[in-house]
């Protein structure tokens, strides 16, 4: 029995086989890596939006941040705490007697920008 060792085409084919096999860990690696900044993101932004309107049900109903139309908030950083310059800026829509006199929607939203596009995140609730 004569034994050989491989030919120059066995080891062209399972090299080459062996390369997109790594190419596709790698680049699972990178799209798992980006799903989970994004779900970061959407993680603190759902707590800002949290916060701002926990501070929105706390206000006396003549506040003025509880008048009719849009308003401009504060802006979060990246672990959710107030910065100047932070990347999440809150906002929220009063809609006064909706759904019934007296009522008000209140619709907080939480904007920020990832990878180049801006994203949004809402909360909605109605205050007697």
């Amino acid at each position: 029995m004569k034994l050989r060792g491989f030919g120059i085409l066995e080891v062209l084919i399972s090299g080459t086989m062996l390369v997109l096999g790594l190419a596709g860990v790698v680049s699972f690696a990178a799209h798992a890596n980006q799903t989970a900044g994004h779900q970061r993101h959407i993680t603190i932004a759902s707590h800002v939006a949290e916060m701002q309107m926990e501070k929105l049900l706390l206000l006396f109903a003549d506040d003025a941040r509880l008048a009719n139309g849009s308003h401009t908030g504060l802006r979060y950083d990246d672990i959710g705490n107030l910065s100047a310059t932070g990347i999440y800026q809150t906002t929220w829509q009063i809609t006064t007697s909706s759904p019934v006199p007296g009522a008000r929607t209140v619709v907080v939203t939480v904007t920020w920008t990832e990878a180049g596009r801006t994203r949004t995140t809402s909360m909605r609730t109605i205050r007697s």
